[in-house]
């Protein structure tokens, strides 16, 4: 702008001179040749025009500076919003994945307590099984034992019938050797012969007891022996029923927790996917404001660039005309 003034003082000044000298010329009476005159109207136009056109440039240079820094600032701020929005999918998933991971930590827990109560219920029956095995042992035991004292008396009491039965035989033909023996007066031959006789006698009957006394022992052995198997039998059947008993028991308690598990974790996802989707659009309301101010920003820097670049585009238009 200063080059204006400068123009118009030096236009002044040629316009000063030159009324002096066609004067002084005047004055003198002398004839000069003709000189082109000076059209001062074109002098001021050019130099209007050549101004001009340096002001255009310049100002065309200004305003693709101008549109450059838009741009620069448009892509600036587009990236801030990419970014942002990034960031908040980002923290969304971190947030989503920490509600997952309280309700598997909660699923788990809940696995956990019931798996501690079932191992407590077995441990429970195990012991149940072995009291109640025990207490059958011991009943089995106590009439095992009965059954094999009454054995045992029924033995003793039939040895000794059979004693009894074999003493008095015993007892008859000896008491008619000693008869002999003691009343008649037997040559030493005779006597000899019924000494024998009654040694006989002693030794049969010792032999008879205790083939009677082995008999009636491998008899009681063997009774004894049928009793342990049967009652075995019926303590392996009363256990095999109770084991049974148990293991149905166990089976139902496993469902009903496995039930349970089911139960709690149709309810635990439910409840996850409601609280997910509270949180996300928890953070997204609390994210839309920013994200808002940053598009409106974004639109106004975009019609300024368009601004620019269409105020730009006229410019280098006219430049060229």
């Amino acid at each position: 702008m200063r080059v204006i003034p400068r123009l118009l003082l030096t236009l002044i000044l040629l316009i000063i001179f030159g009324a002096l000298g066609f004067l002084y010329i005047n004055s003198q009476s002398v004839v000069v040749p003709d000189t082109p005159a000076i059209n001062m109207g074109k002098i001021e136009e050019n130099s209007l025009i050549r101004k001009k056109g340096e002001t255009i440039h310049q100002y065309l240079e200004e305003k693709r500076l101008e549109l450059a820094y838009q741009e620069s600032l448009l892509k600036e701020k587009r990236d801030l919003l990419a970014a942002r929005r990034q960031e908040i999918e980002e923290y969304i998933l971190i947030q989503v994945e920490k509600i997952r991971t309280e309700y598997q930590e909660e699923l788990k827990n809940f696995q956990e307590k019931l798996e501690g109560q079932y191992q407590e219920f077995v441990q429970t029956k195990e012991e149940e099984y072995l009291e109640q095995v025990l207490v059958k042992k011991e009943l089995y035991t106590e009439k095992l034992q009965e059954q094999v004292r009454k054995l045992e008396e029924n033995f003793l009491a039939e040895l000794a019938t059979y004693r009894e039965d074999m003493v008095k035989d015993f007892y008859l033909a000896k008491l008619n050797y000693d008869l002999k023996l003691n009343l008649l007066d037997l040559p030493a031959e005779e006597r000899e012969r019924y000494l024998e006789e009654i040694k006989r006698l002693e030794e049969e009957y010792n032999l008879a007891f205790q083939e009677k006394e082995l008999l009636l022992q491998e008899e009681m052995e063997n009774r004894i022996g049928e009793l342990e198997a049967e009652y075995n039998e019926e303590l392996a059947a009363y256990q095999k029923q109770l084991e049974n008993s148990i293991k149905k028991e166990l089976e139902e308690e496993k469902a009903k927790n496995q039930q349970l598990v089911w139960s709690y974790l149709e309810e635990q996802e439910k409840e996850m996917a409601e609280e997910i989707e509270k949180k996300v659009e928890e953070i997204r309301s609390f994210s839309r404001q920013e994200l808002a101010t940053l598009e409106a920003l974004i639109q106004d820097i975009s019609q300024e660039y368009f601004s620019l670049e269409a105020e730009l585009s006229i410019l280098e238009k006219e430049v060229r005309y």
